[in-house]
């Protein structure tokens, strides 16, 4: 929306980019996926009615100009509140997200085709240790009180982060959890 729309907007919002209404789609108020979209479709059942539309969506998900979209809210005039939209950024500099990320669209081959996908897994290969094993640095296993599925932030396993292994353990479950979606066991 213009600047001039935007003053109409409670304060809060008046500063946010916020997307115009005729970007929205009929009888929905968000118009672009947003992470949560992402999580509800990584958890559906992927039979014959529902895999098609879901690649579909995640290959628009991961076309780099939608990652290149800006951060941006929906107006909602009736409750006069914003909600995110088109907040999927894949490529994020959080590495907490980055695992996050990998984890939920690993399944599927539209994701695990796109640049993006493959240049993750190239780096976090990088973390491999001589023993095969993996261990991320510490900033992508975050353990603090916050949203899981935006964040990333509180995705430990409990393990005793006093102890040396913590890490490995972690970081090695998590990579495997990523590859055992390629091959769908």
């Amino acid at each position: 929306m213009p600047q001039e729309e935007t003053k109409a907007l409670p304060k809060t919002w008046r500063d946010k980019k916020v997307y115009k209404k005729e970007h929205g789609c009929p009888n929905t108020l968000y118009p672009l996926p947003s992470i949560y979209d992402l999580i509800a479709l990584s958890t559906w059942p992927m039979d014959e009615p529902t895999q098609k539309p879901i690649e579909t969506v995640l290959q628009f998900i991961c076309d780099p100009r939608f990652q290149n979209i800006f951060d941006g809210y929906m107006w909602d005039s009736k409750l006069k509140r914003c909600y995110s939209a088109g907040r999927v950024y894949l490529a994020v500099f959080i590495p907490q997200r980055k695992l996050l990320f990998l984890e939920h669209i690993a399944k599927f081959a539209s994701a695990q085709n796109s640049p993006w996908f493959q240049k993750a897994l190239q780096e976090l290969e990088t973390y491999r240790n001589g023993s095969g094993r993996y261990e991320f640095p510490a900033s992508y296993l975050l353990e603090k009180e916050s949203y899981y599925t935006y964040s990333g932030a509180h995705m430990g396993l409990g393990e005793n982060r006093r102890k040396e292994a913590w890490r490995e353990i972690e970081s090695t479950f998590r990579m495997a959890n990523i590859k055992r979606q390629f091959s769908g066991t």
